[in-house]
């Protein structure tokens, strides 16, 4: 995460950390919901495998997007090459 926040590492830093203060409240409250809403006792170990599933989900969109993104940058930056190799050439 810090080497893709560029010139805002502290930004970065505050921005993980406050998400994981917000999804252990958020999981807390939900657990919480299922044993209210008259579930068994161990309820809440469900609702926090859901948890992890869906933020394995997020994980992998972002990692495709990220992969995506890069073999982009990838190949604008082989296709300048090409480009400024054939400008130099003479024959």
């Amino acid at each position: 995460m810090m080497e893709k926040s560029g010139d805002a590492p502290t930004l970065a830093s505050a921005a993980m950390q406050a998400a994981f203060n917000l999804a252990n409240a958020a999981g807390a409250y939900l657990g919480g919901l299922a044993i209210a809403a008259g579930f068994r006792q161990t309820s809440p170990n469900l609702v926090g495998a859901a948890l992890v599933a869906s933020g394995f989900a997020v994980a992998a969109a972002a990692w495709a997007a990220d992969r995506a993104a890069s073999t982009v940058v990838q190949t604008a930056e082989a296709a300048t090459d090409r480009r400024l190799t054939a400008g130099a050439r003479t024959d």
